[in-house]
């Protein structure tokens, strides 16, 4: 183990990413939602899948708080695509 490094360096940490794709059940998705949305920058667009027809709302409930414009995109066999676009 190096010790010496205890967090990722300044310019790892807070919202340094463009776009994050996910494709996970909704239950881990909710969860994660504050995580995701604070490594993506200001207009970072999401893209969530592997979500169940049966359970877009609660996913897109969990990510409308830090994303606008969140929106089932596409369904397919009874699973959908959330988009949005980060605040």
């Amino acid at each position: 183990r190096n010790k010496a490094l205890k967090s990722l360096p300044d310019e790892m940490n807070g919202p340094i990413f463009d776009l994050c794709v996910a494709n996970i059940l909704a239950g881990p998705l909710v969860s994660l939602a504050p995580t995701i949305a604070s490594l993506v920058k200001s207009g970072g667009e999401i893209g969530l899948s592997g979500v169940l027809a049966t359970k877009a709302d609660s996913v897109a409930d969990a990510y409308q708080i830090f994303f606008d414009d969140v929106t089932i995109s596409d369904e397919e066999g009874g699973w959908v695509l959330i988009t949005g676009k980060r605040k």
